[in-house]
């Protein structure tokens, strides 16, 4: 599917916007000339990454060789996305549980973040190592040989990315101080790296399944449930980044606004509404347009509930107050995004799908909000701007995951190879990180701040 020039300008500048608002209401230890302009050399790298990719990946080229893709590259590269997002999702939520019950400081080098550092490497070393056979394989200049097989080359550049992003946070810390929320812009960087990452996979893993009409769940593949674990995978980072600080709010807290981030209740009330029903319409719309499954956004949820309970499990988060509010109330938004799609038949977007999924949407979160959170409020004072901030970031968000969607389902596919040993290996690659986490828990030292 070929975008418009109109979306090929939009979403990006959308995207910035939405960066710059969450760099706002982020704050920072010392605000000033310098925090703008890290603020912009920040965004400006990202910025020129993206024009990386677009001159190895999408510029105009002449001569250029035409070579068949290789699937089982493409789903060796599916199971590296896979085995990185489970760790990640595991690690981060270990992360948060370490700030809560030590506090902050020197948190480069301790475990969680190393296990992060990890799934960023095993991405970066397979992806590598698929780009380095193509290039010693291929024919042609080097935009020719990574567009051989772009969708490895763009998980390789990616990977890399990321793996050399994560330094930023400790920079970041040095010059400016420690972070006062979680919407601090290194933060924001490796958060786009890793749902980047995540789409990457997803395209890997559909990209020989046939995705021609509009159907229900009956006949799932497997690489559809891939899909769906990494929806929910990244759903469940982006709910974890986007809504901590309203996480574990009292009565108490909210009367005396007990807090140390003063910038945290100086956010509008509205802020927490958009952030979680913008996400979840993002990755429902997504995981249904991709699949062309209708069904499909609520599975994202209930995937996203059990990786939750799992992670919340493992490293005893229940008992620090993280807790599974904003993930049931984001289940909430995608089994009505499901609702209206069963009803139309389909979940194709337009301004009437829009609406109508984003009335019902609103209406489930409200309820929701009202019956289990103490802040944000539910009243005839906030009301008003929980249903325009959220009717707006809905129609956005939905649209650009619906276009994510149909680019994937719409791309030439490959015909479908079955190769015995690649379930075994996905099942053996999560066995792994299982493993690898319950090792890491069982050994790790807590920190000294």
């Amino acid at each position: 599917m070929v975008w418009s020039k109109a979306q090929r300008i939009g979403v990006p500048l959308g995207l910035i916007v939405v960066l710059v608002g969450m760099v706002h209401w982020g704050g920072t230890a010392t605000p000033g000339p310098m925090f703008v302009l890290g603020v912009a050399v920040l965004i400006g790298l990202i910025v020129g990454f993206a024009g990386f990719l677009y001159w190895l990946l999408f510029s105009p080229i002449q001569n250029a060789v035409v070579v068949k893709p290789n699937p089982v590259l493409r789903q060796l590269g599916a199971i590296a996305v896979l085995t990185s997002a489970t760790l990640m999702t595991f690690a981060t939520a270990w992360d948060e549980s370490w700030h809560r019950r030590f506090g902050v400081g020197n948190d480069f080098l301790w475990m969680p973040h190393i296990l992060m550092y990890s799934s960023f490497a095993i991405c970066s070393l397979l992806a590598s190592a698929g780009m380095v056979y193509l290039i010693l394989s291929g024919k042609g200049g080097v935009r020719s040989r990574a567009r051989a097989e772009p969708l490895v080359a763009l998980l390789a550049c990616v990977s890399l990315f990321l793996l050399f992003s994560a330094p930023s946070d400790l920079l970041w810390h040095k010059i400016y101080g420690l972070d006062i929320t979680a919407w601090s812009l290194p933060h924001i960087t490796l958060l786009l790296g890793f749902i980047s990452l995540m789409l990457c996979g997803i395209t890997l893993a559909l990209s020989s399944t046939k995705t021609n009409v509009w159907q229900g769940l009956r006949g799932i593949s497997l690489n559809e449930w891939l899909t769906i674990w990494l929806c929910g995978a990244a759903l469940m980072f982006m709910i974890q980044f986007g809504t901590t600080e309203w996480d574990n709010i009292t009565k108490e807290r909210f009367e005396n606004r007990v807090s140390k981030i003063s910038i945290f209740w100086e956010r509008p009330e509205w802020l927490y509404v958009a952030a979680l029903i913008g996400v979840a319409g993002l990755m429902g719309a997504f995981a249904q347009n991709a699949t062309k499954r209708i069904g499909a956004a609520t599975l994202v949820g209930l995937f996203l509930i059990l990786q939750r309970s799992i992670s919340l499990s493992l490293i005893g988060g229940f008992d620090l107050g993280m807790s599974l509010r904003s993930h049931f109330l984001a289940l909430l938004v995608l089994i009505a995004l499901d609702l209206i799609a069963y009803w139309r038949k389909n979940a194709t977007w337009t301004w009437t799908y829009a609406l109508s999924s984003g009335g019902v949407a609103i209406t489930f979160l409200m309820i929701g909000m009202s019956q289990i959170l103490i802040y944000p409020r539910v009243n005839l004072e906030t009301i008003v701007g929980h249903v325009l901030a959220g009717g707006m970031a809905w129609c956005s968000f939905t649209y650009v995951g619906a276009l994510l969607g149909r680019s994937v389902s719409s791309m030439e596919k490959l015909e479908t190879v079955r190769v015995v040993w690649l379930p075994r290996l996905t099942v053996a690659a999560l066995t792994g990180v299982m493993a690898l986490l319950f090792v890491a828990i069982s050994v790790a030292v807590p920190p000294a701040i």
